[in-house]
């Protein structure tokens, strides 16, 4: 899969376009014999258990592993970070309170915006500054200070790049991705 395929159809919010493309690609995962799909990205877990189920293959929810971590922290409202759609649209919310009992909290629209433009326009280069990380940072802090946040979701993949356990120890941050690939390195051992 070509990742700036992906960034250009998600840019446009071209959602049908997304999905012909991705399933093209898990279809022929299927064919070759794959019966467990991970896709580590946030983003994509808007249309993934729609192509799993039609290619007859088990997902690894990434919001499940993550979910999980969050309630045995003893935590039920977390902040989101990652792209637009994963803030602003409910998918992942909805699957974390319905499947895991957590509130999910997020950013106003002009931190949304900040937050998205810093992983497309810095992290996804590599380009890691420290005026992001504060602003990451500051924002968490607003989150837990105004809304009751008690820890961050990193719903990116990129998004550890930036925010790390050492920056705030007492915030608990939640990296989807290690989560998600310990979880598949479970499933994949059992």
């Amino acid at each position: 899969m070509n990742f700036g395929n992906i960034e250009a159809l998600l840019r446009a919010d071209d959602w049908d376009g997304l999905t012909a493309y991705m399933d093209d690609h898990v279809a022929k995962l299927a064919a070759a014999g794959v019966d467990l799909l991970i896709g580590v990205s946030n983003t994509l877990h808007r249309i993934l258990p729609e192509l799993a189920g039609r290619h007859g293959l088990r997902l690894i929810h990434t919001a499940d592993p993550t979910g999980e971590a969050i309630r045995s922290a003893g935590l039920d409202r977390i902040a989101l970070f990652g792209t637009r759609p994963v803030m602003e649209l409910d998918y992942l919310a909805d699957h974390y309170r319905s499947r895991h009992g957590i509130d999910i909290v997020t950013p106003n629209d002009a931190e949304k915006a900040e937050i998205d433009r810093i992983i497309f326009e810095e992290l996804c280069r590599f380009d890691v500054r420290e005026t992001s990380r504060t602003t990451y940072l500051d924002i968490a802090d607003r989150l837990v200070r105004e809304q009751g946040a008690q820890g961050v979701i990193l719903g990116c993949t990129e998004i550890f790049l930036l925010m790390r356990p050492e920056d705030r120890p007492d915030l608990p941050l939640f990296n989807t991705t290690e989560l998600h690939c310990r979880a598949a390195v479970e499933a994949a051992l059992a």
